[in-house]
């Protein structure tokens, strides 16, 4: 219920009905909290994420996409910094929250970065790099014809 209406605008609604829960668990505790990031309220997100007696990979990288969404990728980047253990998952959300902000080298290294720690790429990781690649080509094209 909480994604539900987290997912429709609804976040007010969401947090009533996590506030009304006699119990809450890791699930309840991060689908609120992705659903105040996704709407574009993540200090609200934040405060929640402070709370959270539990956190796990995907808590962590609920947190870490929604800065980077927001723009606010050095803060993402302190985030997955502080993860004790990270995984293909929260790295793709720093890498996509480093495309989406026009920041692709710092993309293209941490992806060198998972390569060097033996983390396996999945599809997610291969779009976001390919993009970045793609920027990047274009960024060195368009400075050459500039030049010309």
């Amino acid at each position: 219920m909480i994604v539900g209406y987290a997912q429709n605008c609804m976040v007010e609604d969401a947090a009533k009905l996590f506030d009304e829960m006699p119990e809450r668990n890791v699930v309840s505790w991060t689908s609120l909290i992705s659903g105040y990031a996704q709407n574009g309220r993540v200090d609200e997100a934040y405060k929640l994420f402070e709370k959270m007696p539990e956190r796990n990979l995907v808590s962590w990288t609920a947190m870490i996409t929604g800065y980077a969404h927001d723009g606010r990728v050095d803060e993402a980047l302190k985030l997955l910094k502080k993860m004790a253990l990270r995984n293909v998952e929260s790295c793709n959300a720093m890498i996509a929250g480093y495309v989406h902000n026009g920041r692709n080298e710092e993309a293209l290294n941490l992806f060198r970065e998972m390569q060097r720690h033996d983390m396996k790429p999945n599809s997610m990781t291969l779009a976001s790099v390919i993009a970045a690649c793609a920027d990047l080509v274009a960024l060195e094209q368009g400075l050459e014809i500039h030049e010309k």
